[in-house]
């Protein structure tokens, strides 16, 4: 009876017998696959036999299941294996992601549970995910992070402040890791302030865990938190009003809004969006983005940080030429 590793390269040679790639697939190219001896995989294949698997010796191709017989197939829809193409170039195929490597290797093995032209499609992808994540997060302690999530155990982080330029070690109970827009945020409980914070996931350089589990503040809800977040600069909750004047509506309208917000139609073909946001560095950041075709209503706090960067850019502009 092979042991769990023993069934793992029975898989994985039945993985290899399906997808014929490229070359003979001999005893060699199996167990040069498998990292492991010849004699192993000769015996691997008589356990193969013996469980009544019908594969056979081909003078071409070396070891290949007999035609017809399919150990593992996914019934996927064309539809389906674009998401996963879609979602693979976005988890994989930007520099800077987490898990990228161990993300490109789980969806090979996807891949090989395919129906050949399937298989075919995702070799010869028509999805391409470019701009991903602003920053780069491949360094973080992700593993550690996501464990002590999910088994709520404290942690001591290692934490660079960007805002104060400084870098230190805070214990915190760590909720979820939570992407907002294309920044990444550790929510968690911070034992100095003694109030639920967030932490870019690059500004991590490490995490310990401490042995103690915790329980989550019970009047904590997520969805509260982040309702209204633009970004990652989460703050305390404030009521906006923003016109988009007629030319710059037709956008708004396909803008996806925070929740919390919503966009009204005008009479005169502007939108207007009101709701609570969290903060107004990131909204702040968003209508600037706009220029003179986003006006702001309410707060007056953020017309007049509005007005200030105006001035300021105008007046950095105005020396310089």
């Amino acid at each position: 009876m092979p042991d769990e590793q023993g069934v793992t390269r029975l898989f994985h040679i039945l993985m290899l017998m399906q997808n014929r790639g490229v070359g003979r697939l001999t005893q060699v190219a199996i167990a040069e696959a498998c990292s492991t001896s010849i004699r192993t995989i000769a015996r691997d294949l008589n356990r193969l036999r013996d469980a009544g698997i019908p594969f056979r010796s081909d003078k071409d191709q070396g070891y290949v299941l007999e035609d017809g017989y399919q150990p593992m197939e996914l019934g996927l829809t064309l539809n389906e294996v674009l998401a996963l193409l879609a979602t693979r170039e976005a988890a994989a195929g930007v520099a800077g992601m987490p898990f990228s490597k161990s993300a490109e290797s789980a969806y090979e093995k996807v891949q090989n549970l395919l129906p050949r032209k399937f298989q075919e499609l995702m070799e010869s992808s028509p999805v391409d995910h470019i701009t991903g994540a602003f920053r780069d997060y491949s360094a973080a302690p992700w593993s550690v992070l996501a464990n002590a999530c999910v088994n709520q155990i404290s942690v001591e982080i290692d934490h660079y402040s960007i805002q104060r330029d400084e870098r230190a070690t805070r214990v915190v109970d760590p909720y979820r890791i939570v992407w907002l827009g294309a920044y990444c945020q550790l929510i968690a409980f911070c034992h100095k302030n003694q109030e639920v914070r967030h932490f870019s996931m690059d500004c991590i350089h490490g995490a310990k865990p401490l042995g103690q589990n915790f329980r989550p503040h019970p009047e904590f809800s997520l969805s509260s938190y982040l309702s209204g977040a633009f970004g990652p600069n989460v703050g305390d909750p404030v009521q906006i009003e923003v016109v988009f004047d007629k030319q710059s509506a037709r956008y708004a309208r396909r803008r996806s809004w925070p929740a919390g917000c919503t966009l009204t139609e005008m009479p005169n073909g502007e939108a207007k969006l009101c709701g609570m946001v969290r903060g107004l560095k990131d909204i702040q950041r968003e209508l600037l983005s706009w220029g003179r075709r986003a006006r702001v209503l309410e707060p007056q706090a953020l017309r007049d940080s509005l007005l200030e960067e105006a001035r300021a850019v105008l007046d950095l502009y105005s020396q310089t030429s």
